[in-house]
């Protein structure tokens, strides 16, 4: 008998050793994959909560808007101011109204957006994309045709061959003010006919489109002490612009209307 040598020892033990650690290694491995797992269960687990949560936010939200456009007074006993006036009535009948509309919008659309949430670059990027996406949105779902009683005052000369003048929009059915002037750009086209005919109006009658450019601001997230253009919601300026189509002057206000009211201020320049 050849006898036995260490190097046959060792490739004895090399041989029994082998196999047990290599099932050591898959246990280890098969170890590490079911806490992967798990954590992965959980995360998911808390992102459906906070689906969830963020669901019945929404509903909430609409359930408050629905009591609060029911609870809104009607014509018959509202309270006798422009901003009453506007929030009441729909978002084509005036830009007080558009705002309102956007507002509305905004408190559902984007609910779950967190003004105060610190956010690094790629989330930052990523919560203007999904604003741009629904500033292009309102601009279609809230385009409309427009066909507004207002009042103009003195045309300017803005630059550039720009004219303005600021523009109230009033009730058709009593003459009242709905909502603060606004500073709007003149067609050169309907420029002869306002600058040289204000005074033989009471007010007009305006046709067109109205196109509502709401448009992200990512550095603004409250109204501001100086600021005069309307926000929207944190991140939202309100903007709009008309396609005028007409414009025609109307001699003699309503006699039912009787003293109508003016008001001081102007929003920005829309065009």
């Amino acid at each position: 008998m050849r006898p036995i040598t260490p190097a046959v020892l060792l490739l004895a033990a090399l041989c029994l050793f082998t196999p047990a650690a290599e099932a050591q290694s898959d246990d280890n491995e098969l170890t590490r994959l079911r806490r992967v797992v798990a954590e992965q269960r959980e995360e998911l687990a808390q992102k459906d909560q906070r689906i969830r949560d963020l669901e019945a936010r929404v509903e909430a939200l609409r359930a408050e808007l629905a009591e609060a456009r029911r609870a809104a007074p009607r014509d018959d006993d509202a309270p006798d101011t422009a901003e009453t006036g506007a929030a009441s009535r729909g978002p084509s009948d005036s830009p007080a109204g558009l705002l309102a509309a956007l507002r509305d919008r905004y408190r559902i659309d984007l609910a779950d957006i967190d003004a105060d949430a610190e956010l690094d670059d790629r989330a930052r990027a990523a919560r203007d994309a999904r604003i741009r996406r629904w500033c292009l949105q309102m601009n279609r779902d809230l385009r409309s045709q427009i066909s507004w009683s207002v009042r103009f005052g003195p045309v300017s000369e803005a630059g550039r061959g720009v004219h303005q003048a600021p523009m109230t929009v009033i009730n058709p059915e009593d003459g009242r003010a709905i909502g603060e002037p606004v500073t709007i750009d003149i067609p050169r086209r309907f420029l002869t006919r306002l600058r040289d005919r204000t005074d033989r109006y009471d007010h007009w009658k305006l046709e067109g489109v109205l196109r509502p450019e709401p448009r992200l601001n990512a550095e603004r997230v409250t109204t501001g002490v100086f600021s005069t253009t309307p926000l929207v919601g944190p991140f939202v300026d309100f903007d709009f612009s008309i396609e005028w189509s007409s414009l025609a002057g109307v001699a003699e206000p309503d006699p039912a209307w009787g003293e109508t009211p003016t008001r001081e201020g102007e929003t920005p320049r829309r065009r």
